[in-house]
């Protein structure tokens, strides 16, 4: 990612999660013209990103990467572990902690509403009801989390 850099914890932003809706300023469905007034124009895209785009977009102000369906409708938002803005759901922050400390947190949400959490094969994990899921990021030799969420209907392994 082109813009990655460490935030001191006063200048991280703080994006409200709205599962199933969306995430900060940006609601799934939004055109790409309403996701740049919303955040700024998205970086350049890089040679990593060349087979994504232009579904795939790195917004380095925001921290955000923006994920789009043919025809150019917000179905998805990665938020960058490091740089990206930190995401609180249920009152639990989730970008840029421990792996195993954001796990735990949402293992005792999960419990106290009889639901799982979902596990996949990319070692993501997230709430049965959010269509979040958080994702291991190494930072030297940490493992942080990352977020990504998608609208209701999409399927993030296409």
């Amino acid at each position: 990612m082109y813009g990655r850099w460490w935030k001191p914890d006063a200048e991280w932003d703080r994006w409200a999660v709205d599962p199933l809706v969306g995430v900060g300023p940006l609601r799934f469905g939004m055109a790409a013209d309403e996701v740049q007034e919303a955040i700024g124009a998205p970086g350049p895209v890089g040679a990593v990103d060349e087979m994504r785009a232009p579904w795939w977009k790195f917004h380095d102000a925001a921290g955000v990467s923006v994920i789009y369906d043919l025809g150019f409708r917000l179905v998805g938002v990665a938020v960058d572990a490091i740089s990206g803005p930190q995401l609180h759901f249920a009152g639990i922050p989730l970008v840029g902690r421990p792996l195993t400390e954001v796990e735990a947190d949402l293992t005792r949400r999960a419990d106290e509403r009889d639901l799982g959490l979902l596990y996949d094969s990319e070692d993501e994990f997230g709430p049965q009801d959010a269509h979040l899921y958080v994702l291991p990021v190494q930072a030297g030799d940490r493992t942080i989390s990352g977020v990504r969420l998608f609208e209701p209907d999409w399927n993030h392994r296409r």
